[in-house]
């Protein structure tokens, strides 16, 4: 039986730089810097293969590590969420055997989801992943209805991912 890891965060630099660029920028960039992370987590070749070959992993399901394009301002979450979908796209294309890919989703302008997750669907991303909020934009607003009913008829698994709690709720805390 094949072992399929679910979840496989990658990154990659232009994202990176956007995101430390963002004012109070989510704090789970930290993570990325310490030791060789940063480094594989841009690795989507023969180091990320070698690793999953030394864990026994047969498959990865490639998914943009938190907090993906969700920070960014909608014109710029826009951009970046093609770029990565484009990416992850040519990742799987260069090792379909070994990698599958979920889509990244400009959530921080609603009006821009449901095309992007249909294009990336078209490309053979086997569902999205995305966090709780954009900003103070959780999913549970209106504004994403159009994303859910796409998902559904698309046939595209949501994946919620667990994202650092806001500043406001860590103060309240």
């Amino acid at each position: 039986m094949p072992l399929i890891a679910v979840e496989e965060h990658w990154i990659m630099p232009d994202l990176t730089s956007a995101l430390r660029a963002v004012p109070h920028h989510d704090e789970s960039l930290a993570f990325h810097e310490r030791g060789d992370h940063q480094e594989r987590l841009e690795d989507l070749g023969a180091g990320r293969i070698a690793a999953m070959d030394a864990q026994g992993i047969d498959v990865s399901i490639l998914a943009l590590t938190p907090p993906g394009t969700q920070p960014l301002p909608p014109k710029e979450a826009l951009a970046l969420s093609r770029a990565a979908n484009d990416v992850a796209t040519a990742a799987v294309a260069r090792n379909p055997a070994r990698f599958r890919s979920l889509s990244t989703l400009p959530m921080s302008s609603p009006k821009d989801v449901a095309g992007e997750l249909a294009r990336a669907a078209d490309m053979g991303h086997v569902g999205t992943m995305v966090y709780g909020r954009s900003g103070d934009l959780f999913l549970d607003d209106l504004a994403y209805d159009d994303f859910f009913s796409a998902a559904s008829e698309l046939g595209q698994p949501v994946f919620l991912h667990p994202q650092l709690p806001s500043a406001a709720v860590r103060d309240a805390s």
